[in-house]
């Protein structure tokens, strides 16, 4: 498990768990993320499931969708912020948008692993 860094969060690597982890979907990479609250795993999907529909959501619109998710500001502003710290998220502009950074982490640390082992 990494060490929370700057601007980053902890992430559970679940070694030989590869059929579990595609059985499981999204749900199963961010119960990797989410590993100490997982009731905030169902907030998760339906922020993310937010943000890929409309492309960009606006940060002020946070009262309409604690609201609609039925959830405490703190769940969403929790949830929220490590969603941003692993690089899922991003908000720019106060607008919130799915990041790229999550999976190009995790595909140069796939790439440094196996360029370690061939040397």
């Amino acid at each position: 498990m990494a060490n929370k860094t700057e601007g980053g969060t902890r992430f559970l690597v679940k070694a030989r768990q590869d059929q579990w982890l595609r059985a499981n979907g999204l749900r199963g990479v961010l119960s990797c993320l989410f590993t100490r609250n997982l009731h905030l795993i169902d907030l998760a999907e339906k922020i993310l499931a937010e943000v890929k529909t409309r492309k960009q959501v606006p940060a002020s619109e946070w009262r309409a969708l604690v609201k609609r998710f039925n959830v405490t500001v703190s769940n969403y502003e929790s949830c929220l912020q490590r969603l941003k710290a692993a690089g899922m998220v991003r908000r720019e502009r106060g607008m919130y948008t799915l990041s790229s950074d999550f999976s190009r982490f995790l595909s140069q640390t796939a790439e440094i692993w196996h360029e370690w082992r061939a040397s």
